[in-house]
């Protein structure tokens, strides 16, 4: 190879590589207060820097998806298309998603357009992706929360037993006995984890 295509090779490669995409930053909010009758929270799991994953807010059924993606950043938000091109470009995956009940869209709808509009003050654990969905979720008149502020920190088969479920309202609370293993066998037992879902 001649020096020409050399350099040329070499500083292809010491180009930046483009950033994966992040969703859009909304304007003027577009969406209804009636589009909360769908209304879902996605765990995705984690990008290098973030070991809890994301947590977004899906409403509208094909509708629209809402995050924050930034330690001083005003919220994103993106389409059907673009949530596919956030886990492709992001190397993610979606962990789970599950329908939370929404009695008052009116409220839901009023927080997050205040939401929207401002700057999310990002505190890694206490205020992150997790509190930002719920703030929503609690204006819309759900009690539905993640029991973890962390995504990703879900009861796992392994170390868990799931008991059977009680109805409470909103939802059903899921008892999961945590079971210490080491080497394969059972060496004690530790608390029980409640994990609500609507």
């Amino acid at each position: 190879m001649g020096r020409a295509t050399n350099s040329a090779i070499q500083a292809n490669a010491n180009k930046p590589k483009p950033s994966a995409y992040i969703g859009e930053v909304m304007h003027n909010c577009f969406v209804q207060p009636s589009i909360f009758s769908h209304t879902c929270v996605v765990a995705v799991s984690c990008d290098s820097i973030n070991f809890c994953g994301h947590a977004l807010l899906h409403i509208g059924g094909t509708g629209w998806y809402f995050y924050v993606a930034g330690f001083n950043e005003v919220p994103r938000f993106m389409n059907e298309a673009g949530y596919k091109r956030y886990l492709k470009e992001g190397g993610k995956y979606e962990i789970r998603r599950w329908a939370v009940p929404i009695r008052n869209a009116l409220g839901a709808h009023r927080k997050l357009e205040e939401l929207l509009s401002k700057r999310w003050q990002w505190l890694l654990l206490p205020s992150n992706c997790v509190s930002f969905v719920e703030e929503i979720v609690f204006a819309g008149g759900s009690n539905a929360h993640l029991h973890y502020n962390c995504p990703r920190w879900k009861p796992s088969n392994e170390n868990h037993t799931h008991l059977p479920c009680r109805r409470i309202r909103d939802g059903c609370a899921c008892v999961y006995r945590h079971a210490h293993v080491c080497d394969g066998r059972l060496r004690r037992d530790s608390r029980d984890i409640i994990v609500f879902h609507p």
